[in-house]
């Protein structure tokens, strides 16, 4: 790493404390027992996501040699939502409430993984297909289900399509601190 990038890099680590502090301080009133362990959770969730976006998409570019692509043309964000949507559809709101939100998160992640664990297998098996041909595929599976999930939020009560719109936003003032350690 050359000097000057070394020197950018520490600005900015310097810069995001700072205003790390200043969101942990400001209009806290004096209730520090209350005001930090709240926002330090806010502020851990975002360092876990931003870290966590960052690095995914750092190897997504270095993999496919590109660096306007982001994994979420692979389609899997849309496959999230196929999967809470369809549950909604299916089952109702209240099944999302009764799974719980870790049971909820764990059937997610790995409805996800074996999916691609599929689709990579099936689509590796023939020799001679490039990470385009992937990409494409992750494309078109992505508007599948994008579409799919469009159809069912249609066809669903009002009041359990809020629960879905609920799902499709992340949020930090609700964050789930068991989520954080996993």
């Amino acid at each position: 790493m050359s000097k000057s990038n070394l020197t950018k890099l520490i600005v900015l680590t310097v810069i995001a404390l700072v205003l790390i502090a200043v969101f942990m301080v400001i209009q806290s009133g004096g209730n520090w027992d209350y005001i930090l362990p709240r926002r330090g959770k806010k502020v851990l969730a975002m360092v876990q996501t931003g870290g966590a976006i960052a690095f995914s998409t750092v190897v997504f570019q270095t993999i496919t040699n590109n660096r306007i692509l982001t994994p979420s043309i692979m389609g899997l964000d849309s496959l999230y939502m196929l999967f809470q949507t369809f549950m909604v559809y299916v089952f109702g709101s209240i099944s999302l409430t009764a799974m719980g939100k870790n049971v909820n998160f764990l059937i997610s992640v790995g409805m996800m993984a074996v999916f691609s664990v599929v689709f990579y297998k099936l689509l590796f098996k023939r020799e001679g297909q490039n990470i385009y041909f992937l990409l494409l595929l992750g494309l078109i599976f992505g508007t599948l289900f994008q579409s799919l999930s469009s159809f069912m939020e249609v066809l669903i009560d009002p009041n359990e399509f809020q629960i879905v719109q609920d799902k499709m936003f992340a949020s930090f003032n609700n964050v789930n601190t068991d989520l954080l350690l996993v």
